[in-house]
């Protein structure tokens, strides 16, 4: 296959993706300032504000683009740099240009991080409100944390998250999903924990720290749990709730998990809005990351990265289902695309899935060590990112099917095709 690499989308693309609603979408919300408002109707300027706070939030409460004298320091709810002081204000100047917000500039000076996105999603508030969604709307029923296996990391994120909880009074939601939620937990399983965040802790910017500091904390527990996870602590705010977009989590996946929030209601509220172009980004994002792999002939040998990848892979199908206006449970999601795509292109999904199953990583004696000593879990993740996890071992290389990234990428490409084509999405070809 043919790829070039595309500036203005950032990604590597084909002849024809250029024609795509969802690469056109990610360009213009890469650099929304080269674009009118009047170029895409208030609803999609709506979705890219919603969906950029969504990411800013995810990303200062896991300490993602900071600096690393401040991951070092353990002070990620302070620094007020990084991308993610870049992206507030690309958020507040899409609020000013394309919504219409009527607002003051941010003092840099005076306000850090968390006031700063207290005060968007005051806006993003407004703007629901103005705009109610019109989607159906949808509620899930939790199962408590008696449903979960016992396992002494739960344990201590339930002990921390319960000290926060009790001093701060954020009634703030934490779930277990994923294969450990619905007690098919694996040697492959990671720890997949989806927040809540309150509007009592969206509009207190103390609160908001707080709660930043326990997201530090609960970050040591998931590499504890696996020391090859490659991502933090998902999450939500409440003000979501009220225009949820299913490409974040799907209210199918949400319905499987369980709350490990004592006391909290175990009942969720969804008003759902349409979010097929959202998630058909999401699988272009995927697909662009598998693109990029084949194209610089990228080496995958360690632990870290083989799984990093694999897990990409496994999540193509779900993305695809979202994309197609059927957002589902990553579980459930396979036999559904499976029935789609040919033998011969679907064999890689079964193959890895079979690499899945079998897994069984046993770290090295460094890891255990350095895991024990370096409690930064930012520097720890940067080690194993840099080789720590070990090299591919024999039994690791039988196991991986041959030329499985390219046939990785071939599957991804098909389904990419199938969803440019389907007349039943929005991402079809203009």
């Amino acid at each position: 296959m043919s790829y070039h690499w595309d500036d203005e989308s950032q990604a590597w693309l084909q002849a024809e993706d250029k024609k795509t609603s969802v690469v056109r979408a990610r360009c213009i919300r890469l650099a929304p300032e080269k674009y009118a408002a009047s170029v895409m109707p208030h609803q999609f300027w709506l979705d890219i504000f919603q969906d950029l706070l969504h990411e800013l939030l995810e990303s200062y409460m896991n300490g993602g683009g900071l600096r690393w004298q401040d991951r070092l320091l353990q002070r990620p709810m302070e620094a007020p740099h990084g991308w993610v002081a870049v992206g507030v204000q690309k958020a507040w100047e899409l609020a000013v240009n394309k919504l219409k917000e009527d607002c003051r500039p941010f003092q840099v000076a005076t306000q850090g991080i968390p006031e700063r996105l207290a005060n968007l999603y005051e806006l993003l508030e407004r703007q629901i409100a103005l705009h109610p969604c019109k989607g159906p709307k949808m509620s899930v029923h939790l199962a408590g944390e008696n449903h979960l296996d016992p396992h002494p990391q739960l344990t201590l994120i339930q002990r921390i998250f319960s000290e926060i909880e009790t001093s701060n009074q954020l009634q703030t939601m934490l779930l277990v999903q994923g294969s450990v939620g619905t007690r098919q937990q694996i040697g492959y399983s990671d720890l997949d924990l989806w927040m809540i965040v309150s509007n009592e802790a969206l509009a207190n910017p103390h609160k908001l720290r707080e709660l930043a500091k326990a997201t530090f904390r609960i970050n040591r527990c998931l590499s504890a749990f696996d020391p090859l996870q490659h991502h933090g602590v998902m999450l939500s705010s409440q003000i979501d709730m009220y225009r949820y977009r299913e490409s974040y989590l799907p209210v199918a996946a949400i319905a499987k998990a369980s709350s490990l929030s004592p006391g909290q209601g175990s009942k969720l509220v969804f008003h759902v809005t349409p979010s097929s172009l959202g998630s058909g980004m999401s699988y272009f994002n995927m697909l662009s990351y598998l693109r990029s792999i084949v194209e610089k002939g990228t080496e995958i040998r360690t632990p870290f990265a083989i799984k990093s990848v694999l897990s990409c892979i496994m999540l193509l199908p779900a993305l695809f289902e979202g994309a197609m206006g059927r957002p589902t449970f990553k579980g459930d999601s396979f036999d559904r695309v499976e029935k789609i795509v040919p033998f011969d292109i679907w064999s890689i999904m079964t193959e890895v899935s079979v690499v899945r199953e079998r897994w069984n990583y046993r770290p090295p004696l460094l890891v255990n060590v350095v895991q024990t000593y370096v409690r930064n879990p930012f520097v720890f993740q940067y080690l194993l990112r840099r080789g720590l996890s070990g090299n591919l071992n024999h039994a690791y290389d039988r196991q991986l099917p041959s030329n499985w990234q390219q046939r990785s990428l071939a599957l991804a490409e098909y389904l990419w095709e199938h969803l440019c084509q389907s007349p039943t999405t929005s991402l079809s070809v203009t």
